[in-house]
């Protein structure tokens, strides 16, 4: 990897525009000189990333690279879950699909996806990104529609 995800991490600066952003991983060192980069940036590495963000609060935007490859998986469930709920619940996960020496190691799709994470790009690595904002769409029967009517109670018997 390298070189290519921080091209989309760029690009995903670019368009969100975060006023605070979080790096988790390798590319952070490019990211933070990014044109879209804000001044208030702070980098993890990889290695430490579960301890270093317990600290933090929460931030606009996150991304995270080269960084679930060198974790446990019950470890990096624990840090896409605490990037969701605890800090911001907006970022993107660049991700080497063949890392790993067996298939018990590999993330697969599904793992992923069952976190919430929308795959946006597969090739060389994969990206997944999450937003709390668009995770979940207010089904149509949740609106006052549905609801109870006051004005009626005492007046029909069903």
């Amino acid at each position: 990897m390298g070189a290519d995800y921080t091209k989309d991490g760029e690009k995903l600066l670019e368009q969100i525009r975060p006023a605070s952003f979080l790096c988790i991983g390798s590319p952070c060192e490019i990211l933070a000189r990014s044109a879209y980069a804000p001044s208030e940036t702070t980098s993890i590495p990889a290695d430490s990333a579960l301890t270093d963000l317990e600290g933090l609060g929460q931030f606009d935007f996150a991304f995270v690279a080269e960084t679930l490859e060198r974790l446990p998986k019950a470890a990096g469930r624990q840090l896409l879950a605490s990037l969701r709920d605890l800090h911001g619940g907006r970022f993107a996960v660049a991700l080497d699909p063949q890392h790993g020496e067996t298939a018990d190691e590999r993330w697969r799709d599904e793992e992923l996806l069952a976190m919430g994470l929308v795959r946006a790009r597969r090739g060389d690595y994969a990206l997944y990104l999450f937003d709390i904002r668009t995770y979940k769409h207010t089904p149509d029967w949740l609106n006052p529609r549905f609801w109870a009517h006051p004005e009626r109670w005492g007046k029909d018997w069903w």
